[in-house]
């Protein structure tokens, strides 16, 4: 169980680095869902993220390129916490610079493979995409999924 402590409290100093690093930043709220899922019975499991930083904005749509972001799971049969950098110009390359899921460590591993491992849904980073990259407003459909 230690080395689940060790990696909460890296990707908490983490936050906690990458949040004074953007001190003088335009302030984000504290968490925002992404996405929420019903896994069947009482079972659910909610997304949220939390914008840590704008690395890079389009001058001519003022709309984030490049953004950190901090991305957390909470349920039955997650847990995921990590840090994720996202390129809105070009989404291949967006990847989870740091994170961990149960006893599984990521380290700049792409979000196209954290999808194709299932780590991640697909809605999940389609999401983030719409939320942060075209800066479209999430409706009750985009943020609810079903597994049964």
């Amino acid at each position: 169980m230690k080395p689940f402590q060790y990696a909460f409290a890296s990707i908490t100093c983490a936050l906690a680095l990458a949040s004074f690093h953007a001190f003088g930043a335009p302030a984000f709220p504290k968490a925002i869902r992404v996405l929420h899922i019903e896994n069947g019975g009482v079972y659910t499991t909610d997304w949220a993220v939390y914008p840590i930083r704008v690395d890079k904005i389009n001058v001519g749509t003022q709309k984030p390129e490049e953004m950190v972001l901090g991305l957390f799971e909470d349920g039955k049969d997650g847990g995921f916490q990590g840090i994720v950098q996202i390129y809105c110009d070009q989404p291949v390359t967006s990847f989870v610079a740091t994170g961990f899921s149960g006893q599984q460590q990521f380290n700049d591993v792409s979000l196209k493979d954290m999808m194709k491992n299932e780590v991640f849904p697909r809605k999940l980073v389609s999401n983030i995409f719409t939320l942060f990259c075209r800066g479209t407003s999430l409706n009750a459909a985009d943020l609810n999924m079903s597994r049964y």
